[in-house]
């Protein structure tokens, strides 16, 4: 007998990001397994209104998120632009106690409302609520006071308070005082949920830290990806091609200087064998200025920057990769099971994954897709480019990728629910 599900994802189509993709792909599962299943979210459908509406099974509730923009503006700002900053900020610090750049932090009130309606009028008994951002996990285990028997699952993408060095945008900046605040909110959310749900085992572990004893209240469920998102590629030929391209397909994360200066010297220091390689760095997505700057100093001849393509063309140039470069950071690499990664393995991409050693670079080795290096060993790229005998010791053979597939992830989910 199918469940009543309400799902909360601050982020959703057709805005997008990993937050909205991994639940309208895991929502539309739950649909087709015979679940009745609603989701709200704070962005408005493609015609910008907010509202209710169907959406591939759904029914998406879409309410304002009553976050200033500006807000949400890390690149550089003209002086119109750093006024509105400024009083923006000012503003939210008096709103909020705790960190301000938190999208959510308007948005519990109407949440509540909303979800408290769905509770009483349709009886709906389970509860997901996915972050970052992460303020209204807290507004949404509060409703346990009112509704004692609803059942909450929470789902964390990142970590939220207790790695504060892992938003080194803004958390790391707050005063301590700031950050004692979401620090209690975190707790308060986590003893009040009734499971906890982390995209890797390391964020799991973290998680249950808070509460000893309760470890069958954490589970890990990663991210995955949609078989039917590649679909379209089976009818195009790779073309062939004495070439070795390397590609990077997504945004690139803004503390990542120190790695994309190593690519970039890489690239120069071994521009006559990369050249006669052919080798290509080719990068498809989002890249800021400060990272943008550093790969303008790179051989044009070997480095290539798409900017920002529609998805099936994104896809279609990563299709065509000798590998794909995963690029980790200082903090991430335990817990960056992202979309990039999934889409990498999804069209069973060898991969040269640049960071510090962790969870993410041990899941790539350890199954033989891919190959390690650091910003002090990039160098030994070079090995695994020239020498094909080595590149071809990386491969999917062994490796059941089906298990990533959003269909699987469902069912665990599923089994969650009362």
């Amino acid at each position: 007998m199918g469940k009543k599900v309400v799902i909360v994802s601050y982020t959703f189509p057709p805005a997008t990001g990993v937050g909205g993709r991994r639940w309208s792909k895991l929502g539309e599962q739950l649909v087709k397994k015979g679940h009745e299943v609603h989701l709200v979210t704070a962005s408005p459908s493609s015609s910008g209104k907010y509202g209710s509406e169907s959406w591939n099974g759904l029914t998406v509730h879409r309410i304002r998120g009553n976050y200033p923009p500006i807000l949400t503006h890390f690149d550089k700002k003209n002086l119109l632009q750093k006024i509105n900053y400024r009083l923006a900020a000012a503003y939210m610090k008096y709103f909020t106690k705790g960190n301000i750049y938190d999208r959510s932090i308007r948005w519990g009130s109407g949440l509540q409302d909303c979800v408290s309606r769905l509770i009483g009028s349709e009886n709906f008994t389970n509860i997901i609520a996915s972050a970052p951002p992460y303020r209204y996990l807290f507004d949404i285990t509060s409703l346990k006071k009112k509704f004692p028997d609803l059942n909450v699952i929470l789902d964390f993408r990142d970590p939220w308070a207790e790695h504060p060095d892992f938003h080194r945008v803004n958390m790391s900046s707050l005063p301590s005082a700031r950050v004692k605040c979401e620090q209690d909110m975190e707790r308060s959310a986590l003893e009040n949920a009734d499971r906890v749900v982390a995209i890797s085992r390391t964020l799991t572990q973290s998680l249950s830290g808070f509460m000893k004893g309760y470890d069958e209240k954490f589970v890990t469920i990663t991210n995955g990806f949609d078989g039917a998102d590649y679909a379209f590629l089976k009818n195009q030929s790779i073309p062939e091609s004495d070439g070795f391209r390397i590609v990077y397909n997504g945004s690139l994360y803004l503390k990542t200087a120190d790695t994309n200066q190593s690519i970039t010297n890489y690239i120069n220091n071994n521009r006559e064998l990369l050249l006669k390689r052919k080798v290509t760095f080719e990068f498809c997505g989002h890249i800021g200025q400060e990272n943008l700057a550093i790969f303008e100093k790179a051989d044009k001849r070997i480095f290539k920057y798409y900017g920002v393509k529609p998805m099936n063309e994104a896809l279609t140039i990563l299709n065509q990769a000798s590998a794909a470069l995963f690029i980790t950071d200082l903090g991430h690499e335990d817990i960056q099971f992202n979309t990039k990664l999934m889409d990498y393995i999804a069209l069973r991409k060898k991969i040269f994954i640049i960071g510090p050693k962790g969870e993410v670079s041990d899941f790539i080795t350890r199954n033989g897709i891919g190959a390690q290096f650091t910003n002090e060993t990039i160098g030994d790229m070079l090995e695994w480019i020239m020498n094909n005998e080595k590149f071809e010791q990386l491969s999917y053979r062994n490796f059941d990728n089906s298990r990533f597939e959003f269909t699987n992830l469902a069912t665990q989910f599923e089994s969650l629910l009362v």
